[in-house]
């Protein structure tokens, strides 16, 4: 059926009225295409150009989404760090301060400790002129103002140590102290010791003194250089610098009011504006060529011509939630259709302007004719396996087989079997009159016979003889009885011995039993070592049959010897090999041995033997059959 097409103004369309199949076109410039897939499934299609439309405007939407965001995140990015700068540059003012302060008091514990210092030495002073005995009271306050310079001294060390210029003054002023007080120590010692070391007591606690003068003297040189660091901030730049007012510096706010978060928009030029202002440059890059977006065999897109390596359909998603079940909508009004007196169909009595019954156009002119077709397939026969007969797209059936071939590519390739299972046995039909005499058939082909096996009965039974193998290729099973004694002899009888099917020699060249075991063991039996043990001297008949293998082509002639004793391997029968045609391959040369001679055996010791000759190495024996009939007592003088 017919595509069928609706067309007219968008505003009349009703997608309701559509029918699986049909299609829909607005004319009315609006460019809408609709097809019903199914009775109330339609839907809107989309051309090539709207589709990469619809892309490219999304592609600028994103583009435009991305470029704001990024403005966003680098004015983020900025107000962070200049707030983080602040933050440092007002640590770092506090540090200064709060090191040029702690100097500061360092300066002023030394220049204490130097002041105590001195008053001790004028008090010692005093105490060693006015009385002897005081002399020990002067080596204690000595020792006290030794103890106290000492603190003083460590206290001026630890925060002079703090500062970057009074630490070394205070250093020498605690040093200097130390050393009038040891001085001191010293002298009045001596004067405990004897009256006239007071006299340089006295001395020694004058140079004291005056050290310990000229030490607070240090000490105040000293802490006139402690200098205090004060930030100044000029033009935006944080500085510091030295202010002799030990009045701690105010506080400086260094971070800014938060900005306001600017405005980033597209103007109609396409450039990026930050508040309303036209950066000139434009919020994207020039148009390239349209790529075109296909799919390919291997359901990957492919962007002009070029796999992606995408896949154009993902795998399939876990199955969605039941959506709920819409209102019912309201039921139809079935239109009345007829059709009209000339012929035209009329929906609810309106009459349309279409033919109910098409009129018989004119019959058209026959065409060309047309191009010859190829060759169909054709179904051949054989009763073996298809070889190079037959084209691509021929089948072949093996009418012996009923094996079906196809030829695909230049070979046959067997796609099944047209001949079924055997099935249940039929009810017996009744008898049918006999046919007329029917036409002299063809000679058949030429039968062929071989002996299979051959056993020994007991005397008396009935000889047996049962083919083993087909209608055209006879192979014999015979089944003889054991013959009566004769006058003057003793009971005659046979010996079949069957081949050692899978002979391999070991190593090359040597002597090989080849015989595996005896089926009548009046005439002859098998040893353990492989011989045959015969039964007493007489005339034998031997008859060998099998196939020998071998890996390379022998040098001389191949031959079943038989030996009457265990040590010599006397040659005085044999039966010899010969190749047989064709089968000769890249590694096995088959030697038929068949043949049947007469002995006349003195010993009752009998070995049946392959001698190869070095380098020739057997690599099987196929089955076969060794016969030994007694035929007679009799046999030549030893």
């Amino acid at each position: 059926m017919a595509i069928q097409m609706r067309r007219g103004a968008g505003a009349d369309f009703r997608p309701e009225k559509m029918k699986p199949g049909e299609l829909a076109v607005t004319i009315d410039g609006t460019r809408k295409v609709y097809a019903a897939f199914a009775a109330g499934d339609v839907k809107e299609l989309a051309s090539k150009e709207d589709i990469w439309q619809e892309v490219e405007d999304a592609e600028k939407a994103q583009k435009a989404a991305e470029a704001a965001q990024a403005a966003a995140e680098i004015a983020e990015s900025q107000a962070t760090k200049a707030k983080n700068d602040a933050v440092i540059a007002q640590t770092g003012a506090e540090t200064a301060a709060k090191k040029a302060e702690a100097s500061e008091m360092g300066a002023e514990t030394a220049r204490e400790a130097a002041e105590a210092a001195e008053n001790a030495a004028v008090k010692a002073k005093k105490e060693v002129e006015s009385d002897k005995k005081l002399v020990e009271q002067f080596k204690n306050a000595a020792e006290s103002a030794d103890a106290a310079a000492q603190r003083s001294a460590e206290t001026a060390t630890a925060k002079a140590t703090e500062a970057t210029n009074s630490a070394k003054a205070a250093k020498e002023g605690q040093d200097a102290a130390e050393a009038s007080a040891r001085s001191a120590e010293e002298k009045a010692s001596d004067a405990a010791a004897s009256a006239a070391a007071a006299d340089k007591s006295k001395t020694a606690a004058e140079t004291s003194a005056e050290r310990a003068e000229t030490a607070a003297n240090t000490a105040t040189t000293e802490a006139a250089k402690v200098k205090t660091w004060k930030p100044v901030i000029t033009n935006g730049i944080l500085n510091f610098i030295v202010d002799n007012d030990p009045t701690p510096p105010e506080g400086y706010n260094v971070i800014g009011p938060e900005g306001p978060t600017p405005t980033i928009t597209i103007g109609a030029n396409e450039n990026w504006f930050v508040n309303g202002v036209d950066t000139g440059k434009p919020s994207r890059g020039a148009k390239g060529d349209t790529s075109i977006l296909t799919i390919g065999v291997n359901g990957n897109f492919y962007i002009d011509g070029e796999d992606t390596g995408q896949k154009a359909q993902g795998p399939t998603g876990p199955p969605g939630t039941d959506g709920k079940d819409g209102r019912n909508g309201v039921d139809g009004v079935s239109p009345e259709i007829s059709i009209s007196a000339d012929g035209y169909w009329e929906i609810n009595g309106t009459k349309t302007d279409k033919k109910a019954v098409p009129e018989n156009g004119t019959n058209g002119k026959d065409g060309a004719p047309g191009a010859k077709g190829a060759d169909g397939a054709t179904w051949l026969f054989g009763n073996v396996a298809p070889t190079n007969q037959g084209k691509t797209g021929d089948f072949y059936i093996n009418t012996t087989t009923y094996d079906v071939y196809s030829k695909a590519t230049g070979a046959w390739v067997k796609t099944g079997n047209i001949k079924g299972a055997t099935g249940p046995q039929g009810v017996p039909g009744t008898n049918g009159k006999d046919g007329a005499p029917g036409a002299k058939g063809a000679d058949g082909k030429a039968a062929t016979v071989s002996v299979g096996t051959v056993t020994t009965l007991q005397p008396g039974q009935p000889a047996t003889v049962n083919n083993s193998g087909t209608e055209n290729a006879a192979v014999l099973n015979f089944g003889i009885p054991q013959g009566q004694s004769g006058s003057g002899g003793a009971t005659g009888g046979c010996a079949a011995f069957k081949i050692k099917k899978g002979f391999i020699a070991d190593a090359d060249g040597g002597i090989f039993p080849l015989v595996n075991y005896v089926q009548n063991q009046s005439v002859a039996t098998l040893a353990a070592d492989g011989s045959i043990d015969l039964a007493g001297p007489g005339a034998y008949t031997f008859e060998f049959n099998s196939l020998l293998e071998l890996e390379s082509e022998p040098n001389t002639a191949l031959e079943v010897v038989c030996s009457v004793t265990d040590e010599n391997y006397t040659d005085f029968g044999d039966i010899p090999g010969s190749r047989v045609n064709g089968s000769q391959d890249a590694s096995k040369f088959i030697y038929a041995f068949t043949g049947t001679t007469c002995y006349q055996v003195v010993a009752s010791y009998l070995r049946v033997t392959f001698f190869l000759a070095s380098g020739v190495k057997g690599t099987a024996l196929q089955d076969g059959y060794l016969i030994i009939n007694k035929i007679s007592d009799q046999h030549p003088s030893s």
